[in-house]
């Protein structure tokens, strides 16, 4: 029998034995003793006798005259493999801690909503601020155009308010009756005659009529957004919005035009930002003037609405408003229900289409306007979603007005004047790279222990130092699967295939008992 008709049976045979979960958990003593720093020891400690937090690992604990840069990355990656880990329970109701953020955000932006109000009319006198909003305004203006989107039907994967859990696949997204809002009703009318697909689409579940009506009896009406959290880190949740399913495809559809003009009339490429970013922190500069990274603190959540209002076209404005939920469901937290009402005083959060896009280019437009007050470049600056890189000369500057609208810097990863710099998931540490391997969670079945090995092999090569300790551990998770499981299960690849199977170059593959698949 072909070994690829013969690994679907023994992973089933061997189910209970192939869960990277356990075996992580089995190992990650041996994982810290192969750190081998106070750090390391600490963070066994603390797990062992269930102490509550871990030791604070940050850069300015370290300097270059005691081998700081090594010293921190040791201890960095030590903290890796348990800070942003979902597999290790410590205790901490992670849904609770998610919905105190969600209070303090919502306390945050009506502060916002409150303060920033009289800006529209001219009823406040901070002229320097309001120089700071009409150029933020003028960028967002020449960037984005006027509001006519070219509509492109097209269902993403994922939640949505009325597709979730085990239906979530496109198929029944396409199957299901159609839900939107009913400010959304009249884009989605706008796409049916101009997108074919759009048409195929309401033609299929009858959406309007032969007088080329919508037959609003044919569609799910749905107001409320859906609150929903999903695991971050040991500490908290991720709170997701989950939107009406044609709304997250015209709110899809907005994204991508900002994108387009993003690309259009300052020839970014959004998608491409995140390798920009590492190149810049790694020189240290750019556009001639020495660098400071900000980040900020849950950044979606915290995009109130007057926010929106006062610094975009008034028609891009009236599009995002008629595309999201004004309204939320919180009937599942009663709790927080009678605190927060039935308003979000947020425009939007993670879950909404198009909320990426907006943060990025909102935080564009408000770091171009602090360039230009301060008399430098308008394009040295660079921003991926709530990841801001600044001249430093104007980053003490950015965050007070980035404050003044709401946005609070994460203090831990902001770095201004600093040696250790850090954007778009890159760490440098006086020009080394010092990024450390996070093990979150983990696949089920095979993958899963596929994925777990893959990790400690990148860890052992990120720290030479370390690197015969930590491949011991590798090799100790290689004979487990060998001897407690099957041989078969063993299949080595090219980095190529992802962690589809057991990354190893081919000269090593005899010497580490493994079976070489090749890509095709």
């Amino acid at each position: 029998m072909k070994l690829e008709k013969l690994l679907p049976s023994l992973e089933l045979k061997h189910r209970a034995k192939l869960n990277a979960r356990t075996v992580f958990k089995a190992n990650l003593p041996k994982l810290l003793e192969a750190i081998g720093t106070p750090i390391a020891l600490s963070i066994y400690l603390r797990l062992k006798y269930n102490v509550d937090d871990y030791p604070v690992v940050h850069p300015f604990n370290y300097d270059l005259l005691h081998n700081g840069v090594n010293r921190y990355k040791l201890d960095n990656q030590a903290l890796a493999f348990v800070s942003k880990s979902c597999i290790i329970d410590r205790g901490v109701d992670t849904k609770k801690a998610a919905i105190a953020g969600l209070l303090v955000s919502e306390g945050v932006n009506k502060v916002s909503n409150k303060s920033l109000k009289p800006f529209l009319t001219f009823g406040n006198n901070c002229h320097k601020m309001h120089r700071i909003i009409n150029d933020a305004r003028d960028y967002l203006s020449e960037l984005l155009g006027p509001a006519v989107i070219d509509w492109d039907l097209k269902f993403t994967g994922g939640s949505t308010a009325t597709v979730r859990g085990d239906e979530k696949f496109l198929v029944e997204k396409i199957l299901k009756k159609p839900s939107i809002t009913p400010s959304a009703l009249r884009h989605f009318y706008d796409a049916i005659w101009r997108d074919p697909a759009a048409y195929a689409f309401a033609s299929h579940h009858q959406l309007i009529d032969d007088d080329n009506r919508l037959k609003l009896e044919n569609f799910e009406i749905v107001r409320d957004e859906i609150i929903e959290f999903v695991p971050k880190n040991w500490k908290t949740d991720r709170l997701i919005c989950l939107q009406a399913t044609l709304n997250m495809c015209l709110q899809s559809n907005v994204g991508t035009h900002i994108k387009r003009r993003l690309n259009h009339r300052h020839g970014i490429t959004l998608g491409l930002v995140p390798q920009l970013h590492e190149d810049i922190v790694k020189r240290g500069s750019y556009a001639g003037y020495r660098i400071s990274t900000i980040d900020l603190k849950a950044a979606s959540d915290r995009i109130s609405e007057q926010v929106v209002r006062l610094l975009l076209p008034s028609d891009w404005f009236t599009l995002l408003n008629d595309l999201r939920h004004k309204t939320w469901d919180l009937s599942e937290y009663p709790e927080i229900a009678v605190l927060l009402g039935k308003h979000p005083e947020r425009f939007s959060a993670m879950g909404n289409g198009f909320t990426f896009e907006l943060e990025t280019i909102i935080f564009r437009s408000i770091c171009y306007a602090v360039c230009k007050q301060s008399s430098l470049k308008t394009s040295s600056f660079s921003v991926f979603g709530d990841d801001i890189i600044v001249p430093t000369r104007i980053a003490n500057e950015l965050v007070d007005v980035l404050n003044f609208f709401g946005f609070e810097t994460n203090h831990e990863k902001t770095f201004i004047n600093s040696p250790f710099l850090e954007s778009c998931g890159c760490d440098v540490f006086h020009h080394t790279d010092s990024r450390a391997i996070y093990y979150k969670d983990f696949d089920k079945g095979l993958r899963g222990l596929y994925e777990l090995l893959n990790r400690i092999r990148a860890t052992a090569r990120n720290l030479p130092g370390s690197e015969s300790a930590i491949y011991r551990v590798w090799v100790t998770i290689i004979r487990y699967i060998r001897d407690e499981c099957d041989p078969n299960l063993l299949i080595a690849g090219p980095s190529s295939l992802g962690d589809a199977t057991i990354r190893s170059e081919e000269r090593r593959v005899g010497k580490e008992c493994l079976r070489l698949c090749r890509s095709r």
